[in-house]
């Protein structure tokens, strides 16, 4: 910067009233400068001229190094120029080599020392000539004054002081060469856990500042340098305010302008508020939001004051979990976003969200109450920043003492086994006979209870024995089942527990059969009179939570998953009472799987995949790698990892179930069914055109040959075959394969769930231009889905989207265009990249002919999302989701 000349107030007259504001701007950013000359010019232009003048003067001059390299960019100022080069000390006993860093007020000189027996290199810090004002000459002392009195190892300290020959005042400090924090953390590739740490030590430094009664003021990335051996070290304590104590207060005392760093302030700083060791505590939390995601929350990326003003009121709400999602699988510090996303997700969220508070009253009330939290959440415990509850603080405690937990569990209940021995041996001789007439009491009843069962389904298949008087050959299983409600009313009217379960026993038969309206019509007759048995009753928990489980299963199929969950999680909580036995642990896998299906229609595909990872986990420490029943872990969690598109894991975990089954004989099997569909399109998925036809040809031979006569499995061919084709561009093939499919699933009795039986159908509709067909039935899914998921679920939305744009080609109606572009924008969050692709390349073929510009900008937007889906390569990526091969 060059330097004012002392008799500027002379030349000039409005220099008096500009040199406060140039002493607060120099050295700022340019749209901090504009900002405050164009406030000014509304009151006074002729003084708004005169500053913009200065400033641009002094922006011809201006350096800014933050590499502590000793590199420098520009001309020295001639004020100081006269010091380098000298032999002999030129500050006191330092030799000034080269400008490393400039500012407002100061400029920054590599300098060394060689007077004594030894070198020592350091960073001197020199008042510029002209900028020598009572007021600067306190802040830059003040500045001297602070750096003394903080001796700590993350805080560049001070190494000596004094005036220049020429009556400059200077301080020299401890040289740090290295790289701002940011930098450091993206350019060694540190991982969450690795970068926390080197952030907790910073909290340290402040808080050390802190308890020094001293507030930093400036915290951000840049005034944070790591050195080469990993330390960090906090930076430029030239705006700092000293906390002094008096007459038993704490009081604020200025150090000089309002200097700071817009986009890194709290807002009381903004505000002109007092500032508190909480304004610190609030930069702390943009820093760490920045290393986190790369970047500061949105409301401080505004492009000046009076624009981040608009949020200032409210509290920074942008979790930086949210903004991780947006990059899917890119690396955000060591990890891809995607995983990086589920560890942010909740304690570390919360405690960014804590420290950004808008009140600095709510935000921690030290950076070591910060510290600490964070600390706590790298141990797993739980931290101050969340709701404090039960089930929180004993999901970290295990988490943290898996081991511990079990064993400690196992020793309980050997504790109070033996506990119950001791008492149940001295009470054995009052009260044998009793137990034993209790204990055959409970024999006999068992007994009955499996007699009369079997007896009832002994009877009840004799209707089918041909050989039977009363037989009739022609009656199938389906035909029996179906029939058995009707003989069960008139048998075991006194064991009602007996006649409830076998209900259920023949309703989830019924299921297996596709008759859901039977199956669910026999299960709520079970529930209904199961409940109204007292559950003192023991016998009567493992039925009804059966029952529940069932219900709730049946209520997935139609779509109603809230009540669904409601009823699955009743059957959890009951298993939970249960004594952990190999059969109630198969029954708690099941509700879990049931559980997992529920989250991944609801868009809940994390937690989801949790659920199936921690069910193979389970299942693989109980049974050998190729046992029958992990077949169906490996195929759940490989429909889950193509819920989210990582369809490379979901294609090792199908064909895992593939191998284990494949010596089972289950050709005829529904199992087969599903598995086949699913390996066709992940292999479609990844660009495998041909092994997903290899696959459709089995499925197709399998359903003709054994099982004609389920038109629920044929339509899942179709949807398959429709779905294929689109991927591979064969979109005339889709459109004819998907017409059987619709035609086929809405007969019968199971209510299709509209929003993912017809997206193939839809989108051949769209392409081929039969914008009236598709908007009928767009309009349908998007009604269905908002009933079964809610108005805000991305499947809803891409329905609503492929109906706007429907309705937009058949008219041309801006309510429409407009409608569509809501819904590509509220896509963006959605779990899945495959619909944003998709619905933005409707909205780019929307917007051709009225916007080209923006249109472009949503085909770029449509194929980056559709790379993430599938690949850069994928024939569906490269025809934008159909749209650039039909001709739109």
């Amino acid at each position: 910067m060059k330097s004012v000349p002392d008799d500027m107030g002379q030349r000039d007259p409005l220099w008096p009233m500009a040199r406060e504001h140039f002493l607060r701007l120099c050295g700022r950013p340019a749209d901090e400068r504009a900002a405050v000359i164009a406030q000014l010019r509304s009151r006074n232009a002729a003084l708004a001229d005169y500053l913009a003048g200065l400033l641009d003067r002094d922006a011809l001059d201006a350096t800014v190094v933050t590499d502590g390299s000793g590199t420098q960019d520009s001309e020295p100022d001639p004020a100081s120029n006269h010091l380098a080069g000298r032999r002999g000390p030129t500050a006191g006993s330092w030799q000034l080599d080269a400008i490393i860093g400039r500012g407002g007020m100061g400029e920054v000189w590599r300098a060394r020392r060689t007077t004594g027996d030894f070198e020592q290199v350091a960073a001197v810090k020199l008042l510029k000539r002209g900028m020598d004002s009572d007021a600067v000459l306190a802040r830059f002392l003040q500045e001297r004054r602070i750096l003394a009195r903080l001796e700590h190892a993350n805080i560049a300290h001070l190494l000596d002081g004094g005036v220049t020959q020429s009556g400059l005042p200077y301080f020299v400090m401890e040289l740090v060469e290295g790289r701002p924090i940011n930098e450091h953390v993206q350019e060694h590739h540190l991982g969450l856990r690795d970068t926390l740490r080197l952030f907790i030590k910073i909290c340290a430094a402040v808080d050390f500042a802190h308890r020094n009664l001293v507030v930093h003021r400036d915290l951000k990335a840049s005034n944070i340098l790591v050195d080469e051996s990993g330390e960090p070290k906090l930076l430029d304590f030239g705006i700092a305010k000293l906390l002094r104590a008096e007459d038993n207060t704490l009081a604020l005392t200025e150090t000089g302008t309002n200097a700071l760093t817009p986009a890194c302030a709290a807002p009381e700083q903004l505000y002109g508020e007092p500032i508190t060791t909480a304004t610190d505590v609030f930069a702390l939390g943009l820093i760490l939001f920045q290393l986190i995601t790369g970047d500061l929350p949105e409301q401080r990326r505004r492009s000046s004051i009076e624009a981040m003003q608009v949020d200032l009121d409210a509290d920074i709400s942008q979790r930086p979990s949210q903004v991780l999602r947006r990059f899917e699988d890119e690396a955000v510090l060591a990890e891809p976003a995607r995983v990086l996303a589920r560890e942010v997700q909740g304690d570390l969220d919360a405690i960014v969200l804590v420290a950004l508070r808008r009140d600095p009253v709510r935000r921690y009330a030290s950076a070591a109450a910060m510290a600490e939290d964070l600390n706590r959440f790298l141990a797993g415990h739980p931290v101050s920043a969340r709701p404090d509850s039960l089930g929180y603080r004993l999901g970290r405690f295990v988490r943290r003492h898996r081991a511990a937990v079990s064993a400690a569990v196992l020793a309980i209940a050997a504790l109070c086994i033996g506990l119950v021995m001791a008492l149940w041996q001295a009470q054995v001789a009052r009260d044998a006979l009793s137990r034993l007439e209790i204990q055959m009491q409970r024999t006999e009843q068992e007994a009955e209870r499996a007699e009369s069962a079997k007896d009832f389904l002994v009877d009840l298949f004799q209707i089918a024995n041909p050989g039977n008087v009363d037989g009739d050959a022609t009656r199938t299983v389906r035909d029996v089942l179906l029939s058995a409600d009707a003989r069960l009313e008139s048998s075991l009217a006194d064991q009602p527990v007996v006649q409830a379960e076998l209900r259920s026993a023949i309703a989830q038969a019924l299921r297996g059969y596709g008759e859901r309206e039977a199956s669910l019509q026999l299960v709520r007759k079970s529930l209904d009179q199961l409940q109204q048995i007292p559950r003192e009753d023991s016998a009567v928990l493992n039925p009804l939570a059966a029952a529940l489980h069932l219900h709730g299963s049946l209520l997935v199929d139609s779509g109603d998953l809230v009540e669904a969950e409601g009823l699955v999680q009743q059957a959890e909580s009951i298993y939970e009472q249960f004594a952990d036995s190999p059969g109630n642990r198969q029954r708690r896998r099941a509700v879990n799987t049931s559980l997992a299906l529920i989250y991944n229609l609801s868009g809940r595909s994390d937690a989801a995949l949790d659920l199936r990872r921690a069910d193979l986990e389970e299942r693989s420490a109980e049974l050998t790698s190729n046992h029958p029943e992990l077949a169906t872990s490996w195929y759940n969690l490989g429909i889950s990892y193509l819920q989210v598109e990582r369809h490379r894991e979901a294609l090792d975990a199908l064909q895992r179930t593939e191998q284990i089954m494949a010596p089972q004989g289950e050709l005829a099997s529904p199992r087969r069914v599903y598995l086949w569909a699913s390996l066709a399109l992940v292999h479609a998925s990844l660009g495998g055109d041909r092994n997903a036809g290899h696959y459709l040809r089995q499925l197709r031979e399998l359903l003709d040959t054994h099982m004609a006569e389920r038109a629920d499995l044929h339509s899942i061919l179709h949807r398959t075959d429709a779905a294929v084709a689109l991927l591979a561009n064969r979109f005339a093939d889709a459109l004819a394969v998907d017409a059987g499919s619709w035609s086929i699933s809405s007969t019968g009795t199971h209510q299709p769930d509209l929003a993912t039986q017809t997206a193939p159908r839809i989108t051949s509709l769209l392409i081929a231009k039969h914008y009236d067909e598709a908007l009928t039935l767009a309009n349908l899914a998007e009604a269905d889905s908002t009933q079964r998921r809610g108005a805000d679920h991305y499947l809803s939305i891409h329905m609503r989207a492929a109906a706007a744009f429907a309705a937009w080609m058949l008219g041309r109606d801006a309510t429409q265009l407009e409608r569509l572009q809501l819904a590509v924008e509220k896509l963006d969050e959605a779990p899945t990249r495959r619909h944003v692709g998709q619905a933005a390349a409707w909205l780019s073929v929307a917007l051709r002919e009225q916007d080209p510009q923006s249109a472009e900008i949503w085909a770029e937007r449509a194929a980056r999302a559709l790379g993430q889906a599938y690949g850069e390569q994928h024939p569906w990526r490269m025809s934008l989701a159909g749209t650039r091969l039909s001709g739109e």
